[in-house]
C-alpha cells in the first residue's frame, strides 16, 4: 500500500477526494472491500492525519455504527483499531464518537463472544 510506504510519497494532495470515496467503500455488501477499506483508513490517519480534515473524518464515521457489532469480529476489530488511530490523531472527532458510535460499542462489550483481536482492540481504545 503506498500510503504505508517507507517511501513517504505525499498523497495530501488526493485525500479530499478519496476520504468521500473510501467512506462509500464502507457501506459495500463485499466484505473484502470492507476489510482493506478500514487497513486503508486506518493507515492514512496514521500516516497523514495532519492533512485530514475533521469534516474529512464526519463522511468515514457515519459509516462507522453498523460496522460494529458481533456479527464478524473481524470487521469489528478493524473498525475500532480505525476508531482508536482517528482519537489519538483527531481529538476533536470524539465527541462524535461519543455521540453515535460508543452505544455500539457497548452492546459489542457485553457480548459473550467478544474475544482475542477484537477485545484487545477494544481495550486499546478505551485506553
Amino acid at each position: 500500500m503506498i500510503a504505508g510506504s517507507p517511501l513517504k510519497i505525499d498523497l495530501r494532495l488526493i485525500l479530499g477526494e478519496a476520504m468521500p470515496i473510501l467512506a462509500s467503500f464502507l457501506r459495500k455488501n463485499h466484505r473484502a472491500l470492507r476489510l482493506s477499506t478500514l487497513t486503508t483508513l486506518d493507515v492514512l490517519i496514521q500516516n497523514y492525519g495532519n492533512a485530514i480534515t475533521q469534516d474529512m473524518l464526519n463522511g468515514v464515521l457515519a459509516e462507522v455504527p453498523p460496522l460494529i457489532s458481533e456479527n464478524d469480529l473481524h470487521v469489528s476489530q478493524l473498525t475500532i483499531n480505525l476508531l482508536t488511530s482517528m482519537s489519538r490523531v483527531h481529538r476533536s472527532s470524539l465527541a462524535k464518537i461519543g455521540e453515535s458510535i460508543l452505544p455500539e460499542l457497548f452492546v459489542l462489550v457485553r457480548s459473550p463472544l467478544l474475544q482475542g483481536a477484537a477485545l484487545t482492540a477494544m481495550l486499546d481504545f478505551f485506553q
